[in-house]
């Protein structure tokens, strides 16, 4: 499997840290505050990762393609959310606001909704709406759930992939994550997220004001952090998968010519066995004759 391309700065950062210093110490002409000099770090590996691995992680992140992404990266997080505000405004879908949805469910079902019932309620059909109101359908049953759009359906497909990818099968227990929700529907970004628009993402996803937590800056890149550890987490296991088949090839390969180099022996010794046979009766049957 080749190396994904799409990991992001923020923990690449965390890995290149050490190397870029051992190069540095090592007397390579390397700025140490630079951390994406791959041609050079790549000689000099995490204490935990084989030179191999190191290399050819290094080789994916030396491309125009991540570095570009970096760039763009790193950028969103220097930036600020500008979007701190409580207040929602109506959705396209109906005059209905976000604000107000969300106080009739509560006096409806005597709780809080969550964001995915929100959405759902926002971008299922007419009958659809229907259909899960009755609860003759689960809001994680995505073959049966009619949306609007397809460009709805891929939002939340996305979505709850993301979370199940994140938090296993137990990701219906967990709260909804505004982090999760921007990562996978603007990349992370926090200004005009699909289902959100300009709107506070925070305070959409879990009713919550941002302003309380900061802007959620620290728990949403705390959020993409744990993501990005779990992807590159995943992309070693698949890395040594990887080796270890290419290990079993070559030792089943080395086995294989051992099997032939045996097999030639074997029948080298035959052929010797019947020539020498072959001469014994021969000298056997000329001394007879004379």
């Amino acid at each position: 499997m080749l190396i994904s391309a799409h990991i992001f700065l923020i923990h690449v950062i965390v890995f290149v840290d050490i190397p870029t210093k051992l190069a540095y110490e090592a007397g390579e002409k390397i700025n140490p505050s630079v951390p994406n000099q791959f041609r050079i770090i790549c000689k000099y590996p995490p204490e935990s990762i084989p030179i191999n691995i190191w290399r050819d992680m290094c080789s994916s992140w030396n491309t125009k393609e991540w570095l570009d992404k970096s760039k763009t990266e790193s950028s969103n997080r220097k930036s600020g959310d500008i979007n701190c505000g409580r207040a929602s405004s109506r959705h396209t879908g109906g005059s209905m606001g976000f604000d107000e949805r969300r106080d009739n469910w509560k006096r409806t079902y005597d709780r809080e909704p969550s964001w995915k019932e929100i959405f759902l309620q926002t971008h299922l059909t007419k009958k659809c709406k229907e259909v899960l109101r009755k609860r003759d359908i689960s809001i994680y049953d995505m073959k049966n759930l009619e949306f609007c759009t397809d460009e709805s359906r891929e939002a939340y497909g996305g979505y709850l992939e993301a979370m199940h990818d994140l938090h296993g099968s137990d990701f219906t227990e967990v709260p909804d994550d505004p982090g999760v929700w921007a990562r996978v529907q603007a990349g992370g970004r926090r200004i005009r997220v699909y289902g959100v628009g300009s709107l506070d993402l925070h305070y959409m996803v879990t009713g919550t004001s941002s302003s309380s937590s900061g802007c959620a800056s620290s728990s949403i890149d705390y959020q993409r952090s744990q993501e990005e550890a779990q992807a590159m987490r995943t992309e070693l296991e698949d890395i040594q998968a990887r080796l270890e088949n290419e290990t079993k090839a070559r030792e089943d390969l080395m086995a294989r010519f051992e099997i032939e180099r045996k097999a030639r022996e074997d029948l080298q010794q035959h052929i010797n066995e019947a020539v020498k046979r072959e001469l014994q009766d021969f000298m056997k049957n000329w001394r007879s004759s004379n």
